[in-house]
């Protein structure tokens, strides 16, 4: 696990255009600075984010099937959060999935699988946190309410929900949405037939003019939007090798 956090710090911005810098000026490259620079500025742009966001995601849910299983998967914690006694939360993603999720099961009355494990020992399992929240925040009720909690990534989450349900039973997966190919891929890989109910969209700014200028959110959705894209390849070589 620890080497998957350090590959994660080195393949996000800025170290690709560091290196970049570094091949460049080894070969003496013309517009070197210039050619980094781009680099640098093209993925802070509203622009570039809302591009992604209209090649990588998928549309919104329509209409669920009758029966089936909402499974909301984990977006990471915060860490002993002073806010809340110094005790892990659920991140602000995934916050915005069990929102979601929550709403889906009042609105359809189907029940939900939350799924997330603990990816370092001794710390309590995302589904537990999630599942505590969806109790007390959402006031969906503990029948409603199923967990898995021993995954530690996407693939895990398929494999485990899939031993929970049975294959081929009907999930709602819940997850952000430049998330969800990947999540969609290893679901069906799973055995399971799941329905894409996506969160975390990208909104550009509705002044034109801004798409043009730096943005601290469309930085975000960009550094995200690459590391899904180096998620799949990770996983399309996890397949090959398993």
């Amino acid at each position: 696990m620890w080497v998957h956090l350090a590959l994660k710090a080195l393949l996000l911005p800025p170290v690709p255009q560091l290196a970049l810098w570094g091949v460049l000026t080894r070969f003496r490259v013309r517009w070197a600075a210039g050619i980094v620079v781009a680099t640098l500025l093209i993925p802070t742009l509203p622009m570039t984010a809302w591009i992604l966001g209209q090649t990588l995601t998928t549309p919104p849910m329509i209409k669920p099937p009758p029966r089936a299983m909402i499974v909301v998967l984990g977006g990471g914690r915060l860490r002993q959060a002073p806010e809340y006694d110094h005790q892990d939360a659920p991140s602000t993603q995934t916050l915005e999935r069990l929102r979601y999720g929550a709403a889906l099961s009042r609105r359809y009355h189907l029940p939900i699988m939350v799924s997330g494990g603990a990816v370092m020992d001794g710390e309590v399992p995302e589904a537990q946190l999630m599942q505590r929240i969806l109790i007390h925040d959402f006031a969906v009720m503990p029948a409603y309410l199923f967990t898995e909690d021993q995954s530690r990534n996407t693939h895990e989450n398929a494999i485990d929900v899939a031993k929970k349900l049975g294959r081929g039973t009907e999930v709602i997966l819940v997850t952000q949405a430049l998330h969800m190919p990947r999540a969609m891929t290893e679901f069906q890989a799973a055995g399971l037939h799941p329905w894409a109910a996506a969160v975390g969209y990208y909104q550009p700014p509705s002044l034109p003019l801004l798409w043009f200028f730096p943005q601290i959110s469309a930085t975000s959705y960009v550094s995200f939007a690459w590391w899904e894209f180096w998620g799949r390849i990770m996983e399309k070589a996890g397949t090959m090798l398993r």
